[in-house]
């Protein structure tokens, strides 16, 4: 019999909605150990914040990451991808992240990118191999506001504007959330990941109101059920099913 060669490639190859830089693997001493010990020169202070870009025809939808001082890096709205350390070599600005895709074992990458442009409002990089593609981030200069820190009112539903009591709001401590959708109140557990959140054992009660108030309280309370993931951007919550925003929230305080 043969012997039939088998050859294995294993690529690790993401894309941001945002921008085309090109990724690869760590290796050898491109390592979170190592990252943590670089230090954030006095030049790079003008980077120091929340960058974000518009996700193409994601109706609003929005993603990027926060350069904290020592290096540090968090992710805005990158559910698969764990912003870990940041700095920058000459002009380009490098990341390390960790990744995670579905159920393959997370695994760490580097992402870098050519800045072009930055100043207090706007940060414009490209991808080292094609310049020509810019990607434009936005100052946020509004912080994200927690999950669990706000009363959230209900704004827009299936990008419709909703004038409307309708609320949900999270209490940390025993994982459970109540809510009111114009009508009736309800409530439930919900557990949540990265940017995972699930909301299950709903109970309301029972009252008949106006048609009208009906039908948004309805599609509110299955729209909740629905839920499988969220994004916060500034003082807005987005409940989304898969990549499909269902219903918009602003925060009113608790």
């Amino acid at each position: 019999m043969k012997n039939i060669l088998g050859v294995l490639f294993l690529a690790l190859t993401f894309l941001s909605a945002c921008n085309n830089a090109s990724q690869s693997k760590n290796e050898g001493k491109d390592t979170i150990a190592v990252v943590k010990e670089k230090k954030v020169n006095l030049s790079a202070g003008k980077y120091l914040g929340a960058w974000i870009c518009q996700k193409p025809g994601k109706g609003g939808q929005v993603e990027g990451f926060k350069l904290k001082e020592d290096s540090i890096a968090e992710s805005i709205n990158t559910p698969t991808l764990d912003y870990k350390k940041w700095w920058l070599t000459g002009d380009t600005l490098v990341f390390v992240i960790e990744s995670n895709m579905g159920n393959a074992p997370a695994t760490m990458v580097r992402d870098t990118m050519v800045v072009l442009n930055v100043n207090n409002d706007s940060l414009v990089t490209a991808a080292i191999q094609k310049r020509s593609a810019r990607t434009i981030y936005r100052k946020q200069n509004m912080p994200n506001v927690a999950l669990t820190d706000a009363k959230w009112k209900l704004t827009k539903m299936d990008g419709a504007l909703i004038s409307d009591s309708a609320y949900i709001q999270f209490d940390t401590m025993d994982l459970k959330f109540t809510g009111y959708g114009g009508c009736n109140f309800i409530r439930g557990n919900y557990r949540t990941g990265i940017a995972s959140l699930r909301m299950n054992h709903l109970a309301s009660t029972k009252k008949m109101c106006a048609p009208e108030i009906n039908a948004v309280e309805t599609k509110l309370f299955a729209y909740i059920q629905s839920t499988n993931n969220y994004f916060i951007v500034g003082d807005e919550l987005q409940l989304r099913e898969g990549s499909k925003t269902l219903a918009v929230f602003k925060a009113i305080g608790n």
